[in-house]
């Protein structure tokens, strides 16, 4: 097979097209409670997506079960070949959306005295087996790294991903490590169990809990639905947004399902109540990213065919 694709990753990861060895131990669509058409459907969708020259091309992975049940790469890879910081409001009063997160990276390596990838790289990425995620891939990756359609699908403007040519000042937690979609499915799998993927521990369950709980409560202001608008009926944990009831929100999922998306593209979440976790790449930077957020999370629960929650 092909090598798997590397793809910018934004809290997180951003996408690529090609894929090589499994990320997790498959199973058959029917055994792990989805249909073969209700997949099919997320073929045509962004085959249609790809051929209006919408979307240059996109990597999708799907576990349930811990087990591997679609990992398929559509499109091209390239299509061209083939500041200030303010303080918005007073700290413990809003959720915003900002740059915490790249601050989180840079407080990590004050107190371990190492950069963030290295940090990383120790603590979660060697753990997991994420060995195509880093800050600063080699040449034979950049060749790897996908890359938008030159125009906007929706304004007509050129857009381009900055971050696939321009060198990173410093390794910024919130959009500059690269990966694949195989290395980010198991990455969601080690969450989904707990903190631990085959058999190896990485984060302790509790550490896990923790980071999926909701952090606002009811005295700060929660924006999360202002910033993705379809994320009604979702508050803040650590790096995540957190589904607190069914209901509300624009897409499907269950309680306690948790979240985020990168500003290149890449969707991400895990369903704990379904044991459900996917993962989307695809170089798509301007608002069409929002359209397919919603899309794939009706075509993944449209797909399912029986159900993990209690009834």
């Amino acid at each position: 097979m092909a090598r798997p694709a590397l793809v910018a990753l934004t809290l997180s990861l951003a996408t690529s097209v090609c894929l090589a060895a499994s990320p997790l131990p498959g199973a058959p669509v029917e055994q792990a409670g989805l249909s073969a058409e209700g997949l099919a459907r997320i073929d045509r969708f962004f085959d249609a997506e790809i051929d209006r020259q919408r979307l240059p091309g996109a990597v999708i992975a799907i576990a349930r079960d811990g087990r591997l049940v679609h990992h398929k790469a559509y499109g091209q890879l390239d299509p061209q070949s083939g500041t200030a910081m303010p303080l918005l409001h007073q700290p413990g009063t809003v959720w915003d959306y900002g740059l915490s997160t790249d601050v989180l990276g840079l407080v990590i390596e004050k107190v371990s005295g190492k950069r963030l990838g290295e940090f990383l790289r120790e603590a979660v990425f060697d753990k997991v087996g994420m060995p195509d995620t880093n800050f600063e891939p080699s040449q034979a990756q950049r060749a790897r790294l996908a890359r938008p359609l030159p125009t906007d699908p929706l304004t007509g403007k050129p857009q381009r991903i900055i971050s696939l040519d321009a060198t990173p000042h410093f390794d910024c937690g919130g959009a500059c490590a690269f990966g694949t979609m195989g290395d980010y499915l198991r990455f969601g799998q080690m969450l989904l169990d707990g903190g631990a993927i085959d058999g190896r521990r990485v984060l302790s369950p509790h550490t896990v809990a923790w980071m999926t709980s909701d952090h606002l409560g009811p005295r700060i202001r929660n924006q999360v639905g202002q910033t993705e608008p379809h994320r009604d009926g979702y508050a803040w944990g650590l790096g995540v947004a957190v589904r607190m009831q069914d209901g509300l929100a624009a897409t499907p999922g269950s309680r306690g399902d948790f979240t985020w998306n990168g500003a290149n593209g890449t969707i991400f979440w895990v369903d704990p109540q379904e044991k459900l976790v996917v993962v989307v790449g695809t170089a798509a930077p301007g608002e069409i990213r929002k359209y397919y957020r919603e899309q794939m999370g009706a075509l993944v629960y449209g797909a399912l065919t029986e159900l993990r929650r209690p009834r």
